[in-house]
């Protein structure tokens, strides 16, 4: 049980949706994916720890926005990892830019108390890491590096499940989700409103995962016909 001891987070039913055997062996065997991209990890990870030196900083006595901004760049310049292409470190820039523009509209249009950042809940066997939580509104945010501005199905069921973890640790229940899709300079906002059928599909999901966990069993039921064919893990599966 110990794949889950900490909770379910959405990227795990993710991929228990597409496979209950493909969870298995990602999370209970914890084989390496096939096709692992390194860069565009790097490009998340880094941009994420930035954002969070921001925001661990910001109101600290004798800081400005300015100078944090600049402590955030050199620490991701310092971190990077060499081997890989230049071009995601210019990706990490500019996301971080579309940051500092958010950041500094958020200032000017609403006056400004800090947020909660890398909020980590967990509730009924959910768990989830809310990147932005603006406590007047109550509207959380995630955000993304993508370069397209496209929310799909598994970040609606992602904005489902914070929304309903937030709600249970603080008794009340966001009205909107922001996603901000940095390199593009984008955001999308959901209406958490219409993700009720999503939030039930999780819950489905996440009952599923702690029932295979109890049997012991985990079918090879790939959800279409498709979905062998760009499995992360099916080298070790073999498709039997």
């Amino acid at each position: 049980m110990s794949a889950i001891s900490n909770g379910v987070s959405q990227s795990q039913i993710n991929i228990f949706r597409d496979c209950p055997y493909a969870y298995y062996l990602a999370y209970v065997k914890h084989y390496k994916p096939m096709i692992f991209k390194p860069d565009i990890m790097e490009v998340g990870s880094r941009v994420h720890d930035a954002i969070d030196i921001y925001y661990r900083n910001l109101f600290v006595e004798g800081s400005n926005k300015d100078e944090i901004f600049k402590s955030v760049y050199s620490v991701l310049r310092q971190s990077w990892d060499h081997m890989l292409d230049i071009e995601y470190l210019k990706k990490a820039y500019t996301c971080l830019k579309s940051f500092s523009e958010f950041e500094a509209k958020q200032i000017k249009n609403n006056g400004y108390s800090k947020p909660l950042s890398e909020l980590d809940l967990r509730h009924e066997n959910f768990r989830g890491k809310i990147d932005r939580l603006e406590l007047v509104s109550m509207i959380p945010g995630d955000f993304k590096t993508n370069t397209n501005a496209v929310v799909s199905y598994s970040y609606k069921m992602q904005a489902a499940i914070y929304s309903y973890l937030i709600e249970k640790e603080f008794g009340q229940k966001p009205k909107y989700f922001n996603f901000y899709f940095l390199y593009p300079n984008e955001i999308r906002t959901l209406k958490v409103e219409n993700l009720k059928t999503i939030l039930e599909n999780a819950k489905q999901f996440r009952n599923q995962i702690i029932q295979a966990f109890d049997d012991d069993k985990f079918e090879k039921k790939p959800r279409t016909a498709s979905t062998c064919r760009y499995c992360n893990y099916r080298y070790y599966c073999k498709g039997n």
